[in-house]
C-alpha cells in the first residue's frame, strides 16, 4: 500500500528530526547551564569589586577628612622640619 509505505518514511524523518532536535536541546542546556554558572561566577566577582571599591573610596574620604583636621601650621611645622633634616643629610 502506497499511502502507507508513504507514511511510514514520513514518520521516520519525523523521528529522525525528533531524535536529532532532542540531542540538541541536550547540549544547549548543558551549554546553558555552563554558561550560567561563568555569568553567576562574573557578577559575584563585579559585586565583590564593588565592595572593595566602596571601601576604599572611604578610607580615602576618611584619610581626606583627617587631613583636612590638622592644622595648617602643625604641617608647616613638620613641613620645615623635613626641609631641615633634608638639608643637614645633604650636607654630611
Amino acid at each position: 500500500i502506497p499511502a502507507v509505505s508513504k507514511m511510514r518514511t514520513e514518520l521516520n524523518r519525523y523521528q529522525v528530526a525528533f531524535t536529532e532536535t532532542a540531542a540538541e536541546n541536550r547540549q544547549l542546556k548543558k551549554k546553558n547551564k555552563t554558561l550560567s554558572a561563568s555569568l553567576d561566577k562574573a557578577t559575584e566577582g563585579s559585586v565583590l569589586k564593588r565592595l572593595e571599591d566602596v571601601k576604599l573610596r572611604k578610607d580615602y574620604e576618611a584619610a581626606l577628612k583627617t587631613l583636612d583636621s590638622i592644622p595648617p601650621e602643625v604641617i608647616r611645622f613638620y613641613e620645615n622640619r623635613s626641609t631641615q633634616e633634608s638639608a643637614m643629610r645633604h650636607d654630611k
